[in-house]
């Protein structure tokens, strides 16, 4: 990935470099994949095999030159569940841990993957609706007025924004689970605050909860891996943005 690590190049360096510290030993080598959920025939799809060889190639001059790497480990999420032949002596896995696939080149491998390893999303965003209001026709909503509706409707505002970890993009084209309902999220979202509009659901209430993505108590489901295409990022962007100000509630 040309990010960190050792270039094959500079294993020799190393291993010297190595061999004057006498009170250190290198228990362990690894390499991260770029691409392991690629699976099509382009240079992006052969760089995991590629990348792997060249990483055991590497090992073995380590080793030819009298160094032991130890604990061998290179497969992420993607490789854990569609590339056996990757997981060496331990594996990383990361959104997996959280109940999610990472993406798939072709689409049709993500539904492999989910059938080999079915999993659960375990963690859910919520807020509260702290506030209701009826907006005219015609009246904007949020900064820039960018939502502006076209019926008389009711919009709730929710306790949580951008500083809480809401990705921005999703203004005006997500949605959030209201009353086992999806309601879409309207205007410009906030530092602190999120609208959406709650028009069509019966009985909401000052106090609700809404689901940003995951689990509602009912059990309805919003995925955030589909949250995340749908602005075209990834599951783990969503997943690592909430901030620190929100409230975690660990459930056994």
């Amino acid at each position: 990935m040309n990010r960190l690590g050792i270039a094959p190049t500079d294993i020799e360096c190393f291993a010297r470099q190595l061999g004057k510290c006498k009170h250190m030993q290198l228990t362990g080598a690894f390499s991260h994949f770029a691409s392991s959920g690629v699976f099509v025939d382009t240079a992006v799809g052969k760089q995991t095999r590629e990348q792997e060889e060249r990483f055991y190639a590497a090992l073995d001059r380590l080793r030819a030159l009298g160094i032991d790497p130890g604990l061998v480990h290179l497969a992420n999420s993607a490789a854990i569940v569609s590339r056996p032949e990757t997981w060496a002596d331990m594996v990383r896995p990361g959104a997996i841990l959280y109940g999610y696939h990472p993406g798939y080149d072709p689409a049709e491998k993500r539904e492999e993957a989910e059938k080999l390893l079915p999993l659960k999303p375990v963690m859910s965003l919520r807020a509260k609706i702290i506030n209701l209001r009826r907006v005219p026709a015609g009246e904007g909503v949020g900064y820039d007025a960018t939502f502006v509706p076209k019926r008389p409707s009711l919009i709730g505002v929710m306790a949580a924004g951008y500083g809480d970890g809401i990705h921005r993009s999703l203004g005006n084209r997500g949605s959030v689970l209201v009353r086992g309902k999806l309601a879409p999220i309207v205007g410009i979202i906030s530092m602190d605050v999120t609208m959406v509009d709650v028009t069509d659901i019966e009985g909401v209430e000052v106090g609700d909860v809404a689901t940003l993505y995951g689990t509602d108590a009912s059990g309805n489901v919003l995925l955030a891996n589909r949250v995340a295409r749908s602005i075209g990022t990834v599951t783990s962007d969503l997943l690592c943005a909430v901030s620190q100000r929100v409230e975690r509630v660990y459930v056994r």
